[in-house]
């Protein structure tokens, strides 16, 4: 099982942002073992309503990646962004959005208003160019993981995905293979740690 990351954006502004970050992600060695990207993007034609599959799926994400520019976007009935709403359904579950604002002279009016309340709530990276947003994602979500499970017993593994024991002992020594997590002995039980 991996963790789940939302990405969250004007999708016009943003559209070579989005690609660049799911491949680079999907091409990380170490990221690609601990994380899948969700783009809304990339759903395919259905009956549903737009704003209650993205709602579903960011409320069901481990990780939200934000990324503000400076087009608002259009506004939802409730008088916000799509954007700004999946920042805020994502905080009442998870309250740790991972945010990244593109430098750019001229931004709407109610960007500015938005960068201050994610200001308000929690810090945020700035950044010119694809590359540069990738390496500030990369340390984000490296952060996350060492923060997260910097170290793993088998029973945590099992709760926090949601997996049988032979799943986590299988997902773990896989892991353990590729050089990405170190196994050893803590008292009586093994613990993995994310190298």
């Amino acid at each position: 099982m991996k963790f789940k990351i939302f990405l969250s954006s004007a999708m016009r502004e943003f559209e070579n942002e989005r690609k660049y970050i799911k491949t680079e992600i999907e091409k990380d060695v170490v990221l690609n073992n601990f994380f899948e990207v969700f783009s809304f993007e990339d759903t395919s034609a259905s009956g549903k309503n737009p704003v209650e599959i993205y709602s579903h799926e960011v409320v069901n994400s481990d990780v939200c990646i934000g990324l503000i520019g400076s087009d608002y976007g259009n506004i939802l009935e409730s008088g916000i962004s799509p954007t700004e709403y999946e920042y805020d359904l994502f905080n009442r579950a998870h309250n740790d959005a991972l945010v990244f604002v593109k430098n750019r002279e001229t931004r709407d009016d109610e960007v500015y208003e938005f960068i201050d309340k994610i200001g308000d709530e929690h810090t945020y990276q700035t950044f010119n160019d694809l590359y540069e947003l990738f390496d500030e994602v990369r340390k984000s979500l490296i952060d996350f993981l060492e923060s997260d499970i910097s170290k793993i017993t088998i029973s945590q593994y099992m709760k926090l995905f949601d997996v049988s024991r032979n799943t986590a002992i299988s997902d773990l020594n896989d892991l353990v293979s590729k050089r990405l997590v170190r196994k050893f002995k803590d008292a009586k039980t093994n613990v993995y740690k994310i190298l």
